[in-house]
């Protein structure tokens, strides 16, 4: 592709020729310049169009008046237009003293498309950001199978290999290591057909290489916690020690219910549409330095504040030891479920923000880039979120949350590599992470893996089987429970009949001597309204994720960063899930906090592509690495350099 901005440009030399090839482009690409021409000065913000929108336009503002003239195309120079016919009169030069453009010539070769189907690139010209080295990658950040033979091959390989694991290896290897007790149930049979779906869905996410994080977690949570788990426990007739008695004869209405929520999450994603259109017109939010360091030494001073109540020693001790001085702090639960959440998610929100603002600045080539500050936070966030005595899915979220901020995800490659050792680590890591927290108990010690998924850690299925038989004892609780969660912080001494916790619900009602213990969210919504709000709930909650999801879609497709919620929420939503909600909404509601203060909306920008992705959802300009359309060849030409010193434009 090619150029000749010769007439366009004031002091432009009519002996410079043609411009050499520039660089293809995946999609709109926006450059600003400030210039002077004709005695006034503006600014230039030249859109470089793509094959699906050829119609570039070059937004020239000075202040009060915009107008809008013909962007210099990088197209391929038109065949000289043939004399025209006797008679013919020729079409006059328009008044304003440019030459007039001539018309493209009928039949003008098309640009040679290169044999791998890919945009070519100029020689030497090196791609725009590292997921551009991924075959056949799109404008959404994923990869299409029909744009190159590899992208086709490379997806079938990554679905064949998390396929061939999860829906293969993993099911027989626990069915073969669990042989049937005498008094199994025999809706085992369900939840080996849930594990192979989900575990299906799961190893397609893995392959499409799209950053759904939240919709990765979804299916994640699924595949281990309502598929493998359940399994086990209902081959080998053993379940979780603090969940015990259940009640075998609902365990085929359990996985009705389980599998139903499932299906209306599936809708709620199918109505809002692929990843891509979810997007939303939404402004980009970009990070406030002077409110990200306020909001970092707040997290700093809170932390230490905390550790000094409960002991720096006790911070290193085991999990019961904390505990016991944290309840030593204050009686009432509310109170101290904020303290303990203003003690560490701040930490979370901040050190990822930073890392984002420090990568920011270094694009834009902006000294000044903060260093001292995300240390102290990093360290202080390891002192507080520390994995020998913190709760491991609050330690998950923020080791999750930081590998994310520091590009984990950020392209298709890594997004692939990511998701299948996220879910091999929570099938065989987590149940071992509490080696050092209860030394004496350690399920390292005592069970092996297939065995581990017995454990109290997933009690998620019984749970749901707990809420069956509560629910026809007792009845529904109508609202009552997740309003409780909505008004967590509501001190009871206020509100004297303020719901409890519906683990600690269910757990007095079948007498379990633990009564800190899980309520997934099918527990949450079945209690609180039967079918109907399950259902609902859950197609509200698959439509929610799936909007989520769009907006980190289209951050990739516009090579700018996910947001902080956008890095740290999805590791959230596995506490969420697992529940109980009450005990997930006073971190959920310090995250947003956070979250809102360390962030602002850009302003939206002008011009017809300026500022959307294509695919709806407006974006911040590209990283100052991928704003010029010039080709690299002429940033050391001689020439160039003079006739850009002498137009004052770029």
């Amino acid at each position: 592709m090619t150029a000749d901005l010769r007439g366009h440009t004031p002091g432009w030399p009519e002996d410079l020729g043609e411009l050499p090839a520039a660089p293809a482009r995946r999609s709109p690409r926006h450059c600003r310049a400030g210039f002077t021409a004709g005695g006034w000065q503006g600014t230039e913000v030249i859109t470089v169009p793509d094959e699906d929108d050829p119609a570039g336009e070059t937004t020239v503002e000075d202040g009060p008046r915009t107008s809008v003239v013909p962007a210099p195309t990088l197209e391929p120079q038109a065949a000289p237009a043939p004399a025209p016919a006797p008679g013919r009169p020729t079409a006059p030069a328009p008044p304003t003293g440019r030459p007039a453009t001539p018309e493209p010539a009928t039949g003008r070769p098309a640009a040679p498309e290169p044999a791998t189907g890919q945009p070519a690139t100029a020689p030497g010209t090196a791609p725009d950001t590292e997921r551009d080295t991924e075959p056949g990658a799109t404008a959404s950040g994923t990869t299409d199978p029909r744009a190159d033979p590899r992208a086709r091959a490379a997806t079938i390989g990554w679905f064949a290999v998390t396929a061939l694991v999860m829906v293969g290896l993993a099911p027989i290897l626990l069915v073969s290591s669990t042989p049937l007790a005498p008094g199994h149930s025999h809706a085992w049979v369900y939840a080996l057909l849930l594990t192979l779906a989900t575990g299906a869905r799961y190893a397609w996410l893995v392959a499409d290489g799209s950053p759904r994080l939240f919709e990765l977690v979804f299916w994640l949570f699924c595949y281990v916690f309502t598929g493998l788990a359940p399994l086990v426990q209902m081959r080998s007739d053993v379940y979780p020690a603090t969940t015990p008695a259940i009640d075998t004869s609902r365990n085929a209405a359990t996985m009705a219910v389980v599998a139903a929520g499932i299906v209306a999450f599936a809708v709620g994603m199918a109505v809002a549409g692929p990843p891509g259109s979810a997007a939303g017109n939404v402004r980009p939010n970009t990070i406030a330095p002077n409110r990200l360091v306020v909001v970092s030494w707040l997290a700093v001073l809170f932390s230490a504040l905390y550790a000094s109540k409960i002991g720096v020693s006790t911070l290193f001790s085991t999990r019961s030891q904390r505990v016991i001085a944290e309840h030593a702090l204050s009686g009432n639960s509310s109170v101290l479920a904020v303290a303990k959440a203003a003690a560490m998610f701040p930490l979370v929100v901040a050190f990822p923000s930073l890392v984002q603002l420090r990568r920011d600045r270094r694009s834009a080539g902006v000294k000044g880039a903060p260093t001292m500050l995300p240390l102290l936070v990093l360290g202080t966030l390891l002192v507080t979120v520390n994995p020998i005595s913190s709760p491991r899915y609050v330690t998950g979220t923020a080791v999750l949350a930081c590998m994310t901020a520091l590009g984990a995800t950020a392209t298709v490659r890594r997004t692939r590599v990511f998701a299948l050792v996220l879910a091999v680590g929570l099938v065989l890591v987590f149940p071992y992470a509490d080696a050092m927290r209860y030394p004496d108990q350690s399920t390292a010690q005592q069970v092996g893996p297939a065995q581990a998924l017995a454990t109290a850690d997933f009690d998620a299925f019984d749970q749901i089987n707990n809420t069956l038989k509560y629910t026809d004892t007792e009845g529904h609780t109508w609202g009552r429970q997740i309003t409780g969660a909505a008004l967590f912080f509501i001190p009871r001494a206020i509100w004297k009949d303020k719901p409890e916790d519906t683990g600690i619900v269910l757990a007095t009602f079948r007498g379990y001597r633990m009564e800190n213990l899980s309520s997934p969210i099918w527990s949450e919504l079945f209690i609180d309204g039967s079918w109907p709000l399950l259902l609902v709930g859950m197609a509200v909650l698959g439509f929610g994720l799936r909007r989520l999801d769009g907006r980190a879609v289209a951050a990739r497709s516009s090579a700018s960063e996910l947001t902080v919620l956008g890095a740290i929420l999805p590791w959230y939503m596995i506490i969420m899930l697992r529940g109980s909600l009450l005990q997930s909404m006073a971190g959920l509601t310090v995250l947003l906090v956070c979250s809102a203060a360390v962030t602002m909306r850009q302003p939206m920008l002008r011009g017809k592509h300026e500022g959307t992705t294509g695919l709806g959802a407006p974006v911040a300009p590209p990283p100052r690495h991928a704003r010029t359309p010039i080709p690299v060849q002429l940033r050391t030409d001689g020439r160039y350099k003079h006739a850009r010193q002498r137009s004052g434009i770029w």
